[in-house]
């Protein structure tokens, strides 16, 4: 008898977003003296831009002022801070949150190799 109810599978996960590491991005509202912006596009260099949400002129990002990666996947909601770079005469973003961690190969010679060989003995 005790046919009824009979729960459904629940739905399949979303898939990860495609480069290593996966999404990127943040959550929620930006901490005290943060902005929020979105990822536009990067430069496999080392350097890309974000869109401020409140308008304005994209930010200049580069990889060292990302505080959790190496780079931004464009698209993604990031934390910053501006701050004005005088030799541009203009803001770039800095203490970025929001990024990912990205294989750095191929080619462009960053500092690549140097085997290992801590410790001995």
């Amino acid at each position: 008898a005790g046919a009824g109810v009979r729960s459904g599978g629940g739905g399949g996960g979303g898939g990860g977003g495609g480069r290593q590491g996966g999404g990127g991005g943040v959550t929620g509202p930006p901490p005290e003296g943060f902005e929020q912006g979105t990822a536009k596009r990067w430069n496999e260099k080392g350097f890309g831009f974000i869109e401020p949400d409140a308008g304005g002129e994209d930010l200049f990002c580069h990889f060292s002022q990302i505080s959790d990666g190496n780079a931004l996947a464009a698209g993604t909601t990031v934390h910053f801070r501006k701050q004005f770079d005088e030799s541009k005469g203009k803001d770039r973003a800095v203490e970025v949150k929001g990024g990912i961690q990205e294989e750095r190969g191929g080619g462009g010679g960053y500092g690549g190799g140097g085997g290992g060989g801590y410790g001995g003995g």
